[in-house]
């Protein structure tokens, strides 16, 4: 296979246990980047870039009202050793879950006028806005079974609940492009999407409320760092990560927005695939691991494998990404291509940055890591003024893929700093005791 002939030219594991998962993760994992890579050409011919723009502004909104639906206490299933405990949160995330939801709901009621009529303007109409509860409450609950399933290594049901999503997303697409009545089909195809994982969630773990709430306020109190770092951390990485989105939506055009989201889609393809498969027995190992030693290795080989496997495709979209997008996608999408190629680094740079992120969450340094989202926000803010100064999108892009390499330097050098340091902490106690 090759996963396992990638793994063991690297060396990064030597246990057949690792392999096989890997080996499922890949081929599970595979089927649902393969849907997504052969989706985009068949919509970009279905939807003009108008319509890719709706749907990206809608996700945007959607995926940072996701980011403390759970308080974040989800990832602690992972984390805790303590099977009790692992319960415990699974059914504190629910109840937070249930509150965020009807204070999304309370909100919409009040929502301001000035807010709803610049949505609608954007292509977004209001009876799309109060779909968007209910994906919250759909992706919610996914979220906090996928942390149980990877607590248990359940690789195979984690893949096949993602398989499932995908498919629906892509024929509920296809299907709605060709009804009668005017809909954006995109958008549709999401909600379609977070009700067929949420139906899959329900089947594959249901949680009953077994513990009180004195003990679910004590499992709140010992994993408080979730909600009051990691969802800063999180809010603030997903606000970056969709930035350019909605920057280019308010000072461009929604057709802009269009081309920047199926660039960065087609390039994000590569990494959500290792990111899904490797990366999660990376995450799932790294916890688990109590030396600090053992930590600073795991991470370099985990680096090196990493660069071996994004830099091709890095190297490839940023030369020939222009053309192969006209290709796919025909003439419509040019700018898209142009995006496509500037911003084709990002891959090997977003790769190295989640492993580093994590491994911050691992070591409970949270407020390095809402730091380091700060200090990188605000490059990538810096990079889009400056462009917007110039008039010219193109130039934003290709600073923030600069700022980001930058970021990354400084960010590899504190994470290992902080390693070495715990290190040599832990040896000078030991040498004192």
């Amino acid at each position: 296979m090759l996963s396992e002939a990638i793994l063991r030219t690297t060396n990064i594991v030597r246990q057949n246990k690792t392999v096989h998962q890997a080996t499922a993760l890949l081929s599970g994992k595979a089927g649902v980047h393969i849907i997504a890579l052969i989706s985009q050409p068949i919509l970009a011919r279905l939807y003009s870039p108008a319509q890719f723009g709706e749907f990206a502004l809608l996700n945007s909104i959607l995926a940072i009202l996701l980011i403390g639906a759970c308080g974040r206490y989800e990832a602690g299933i992972v984390l805790t050793r303590n099977p009790k405990q692992a319960q415990g949160l699974f059914q504190l995330g629910q109840i937070i879950l249930i509150v965020y939801v009807l204070l999304l709901n309370f909100l919409l009621l009040f929502l301001p006028e000035f807010i709803s009529t610049y949505l609608v303007k954007k292509g977004i109409p209001m009876y799309f806005l109060w779909l968007i509860p209910f994906m919250v409450a759909f992706s919610g609950y996914w979220q906090i079974v996928y942390n149980w399933l990877l607590r248990f290594q359940k690789f195979s049901q984690i893949s096949f609940a993602l398989f499932i999503q995908r498919v629906l997303i892509f024929l509920s697409a296809v299907t709605a492009a060709y009804l009668p009545f005017s809909i954006n089909g995109l958008i549709f195809s999401l909600f379609i999407g977070f009700s067929g994982i949420f139906v899959v969630s329900l089947l594959l773990k249901r949680q009953a409320f077994t513990s009180s709430f004195k003990k679910l306020g004590l499992y709140a109190f010992q994993f408080k760092d979730f909600p009051l770092f990691s969802v800063p951390t999180l809010f603030l990485n997903l606000f970056m990560i969709h930035l350019p989105v909605l920057w280019i939506t308010f000072f461009y055009s929604k057709e802009n927005a269009g081309y920047y989201n199926l660039a960065y889609t087609l390039m994000s393809v590569p990494l959500q695939f290792l990111h899904a498969s490797l990366g999660q027995i990376f995450y799932q190992r790294i916890a688990r691991l109590k030396s600090r030693n053992e930590s600073y290795i795991y991470l370099i080989k985990y680096c090196k494998v990493y660069l071996l496997l994004l830099i091709p495709p890095s190297l490839i979209i940023t030369f020939f990404g222009q053309s192969l997008t006209e290709f796919l996608l025909g003439n419509n999408w040019q700018n898209a291509g142009v995006m496509l190629s500037s911003m084709a680094l990002l891959i090997a740079i977003q790769g190295l940055s989640s492993l580093f992120m994590f491994t911050i969450t691992v070591l409970r340094k949270q407020g390095l890591n809402l730091g380091l989202q700060v200090f990188q926000l605000l490059l990538w803010i810096l990079a889009f003024c400056i462009g917007h100064y110039f008039e010219d999108l193109i130039i934003s892009i290709r600073i923030m893929v600069l700022f980001s390499a930058l970021h990354l330097i400084f960010t590899t050098n504190k994470v290992f700093n902080l390693i070495n340091h715990s290190h040599d902490s832990h040896s000078h106690r030991s040498l004192a005791n």
